[in-house]
């Protein structure tokens, strides 16, 4: 992933607009903050979050892409739609 640039940010993580290097395609990229603070649970709880968003499926929910680890934190990518929450 290329980063572009940061779309938001919460208490335990940062989303950024990327472009997925092997398709050319923009996707937001979700990520843990890398403070290196987050407990076992954070991380946990952030991986629950990209399995119960990849099994949806509705017109009003982005997509999940992938999901991975980059440097021991996990990340997800996700369909962009661009013009805010």
């Amino acid at each position: 992933y290329e980063v572009i640039g940061e779309l938001s940010r919460g208490g335990m993580g940062v989303v950024y607009q990327a472009v997925q290097s092997g398709l050319g395609r923009t996707v937001a990229l979700k990520m843990v903050l890398s403070d290196g603070h987050s407990s076992p649970g954070e991380l946990a709880r952030f991986r629950a979050e990209a399995t119960a968003i990849a099994s949806l499926q509705h017109p009003n929910i982005v997509q999940v892409n992938e999901v991975g680890e980059h440097d021991g934190l996990p990340f997800f990518s996700l369909e962009y739609c661009a013009g805010g929450s």
